[in-house]
């Protein structure tokens, strides 16, 4: 029997270790009620092994650098066999795989911004306005992570207000939460030290 339960296509850049990427990976796993499937433009790494969902399907377009009109046809095709409920596509990257999704008549289609392009921190750039306009034409609805993207959103780029929905990103505060015990080499005592921790990575914008 298949099933009936409602597929979510998340249709990204490059599934690899990230923010953005670990944010897909959060909704999936947290998401039994929806069947998904993870498109990538580019590659898919080993990151996939952090989604637990079970049927998750994994598909790598292996895209090379420059325009990627020419996948159009192979996006249309891929997702009139898939037959999705849901396509989300992500950042500008992939922000133009919106058309084919509209083409196979994919009944929502949604897309999100999750920071700043590499090449426009401070999102000036009027080539990258533009596209999002053009590619946005294909979208229902549109998701802003910050405050900052809406209003890049529904500002230069020109999206009506009643299309932008933001989303702040949150924490898990089921995993993300203090200690009951305490390591028996742990050289802070509670009460009489302070102790801060910072996890994060470095990377070149």
């Amino acid at each position: 029997m298949s099933d009936p339960r409602p597929l979510v296509v998340h249709l990204l850049h490059r599934f690899d270790t990230g923010g953005l990427e670990n944010g897909v990976v959060n909704v999936i796993n947290h998401l039994p009620e929806f069947r998904h499937a993870v498109v990538a433009v580019t590659e898919i790494t080993a990151f996939k092994e952090r989604v637990t969902a079970p049927g998750t399907q994994f598909i790598a377009l292996h895209k090379p650098p420059g325009q990627g009109l020419w996948l159009y046809p192979r996006v249309y095709r891929l997702l009139r066999e898939l037959r999705p409920a849901v396509v989300h596509t992500r950042n500008l990257g992939a922000m133009e795989f919106q058309w084919p999704a509209w083409a196979a008549r994919v009944p929502l289609r949604v897309h999100s911004e999750h920071g700043w392009d590499t090449n426009d921190l401070d999102g000036v750039s009027r080539a990258n306005q533009r596209l999002r306009r053009i590619y946005g034409l294909g979208a229902h609805r549109f998701v802003a992570l910050s405050k900052a993207i809406e209003t890049y959103l529904t500002g230069p780029v020109g999206f009506a207000r009643e299309r932008v929905q933001r989303i702040c990103n949150g924490v898990d505060t089921q995993r993300f939460a203090p200690a009951t015990t305490v390591p028996e080499a742990w050289p802070y005592r509670r009460g009489e030290h302070l102790v801060i921790g910072a996890v994060g990575r470095m990377q070149a914008v």
